[in-house]
């Protein structure tokens, strides 16, 4: 989605909360790599894609802020809820 400066943070943990909400992982859009991604096994979707299959879903955030605090935190998808006879 770009960078937003003091926004960057939050629009990347709403940005993974859809990811985990509705299954589908966006393109990447300009990326221009000046080293071979996939020689380290580092994949950058650039095209959208459905979410890989687990039994449950998680994602991971990172940002960084203006006076050099890094902030990271992983996302889970609610555990499926199971029938109580």
């Amino acid at each position: 989605i770009g960078h937003l400066e003091a926004g960057a943070g939050v629009a990347g943990l709403i940005k993974a909360a859809l990811v985990l909400k509705y299954g589908y992982i966006p393109a990447h859009l300009h990326l221009n790599s000046p080293i071979p991604l996939h020689e380290l096994k580092i994949d950058v979707p650039r095209a959208g894609r459905e979410f890989p299959a687990a039994p449950r879903r998680l994602a991971g955030v990172n940002s960084f802020g203006f006076g050099g605090t890094n902030a990271h935190v992983v996302l889970a998808e609610p555990p499926v809820r199971t029938a109580v006879p």
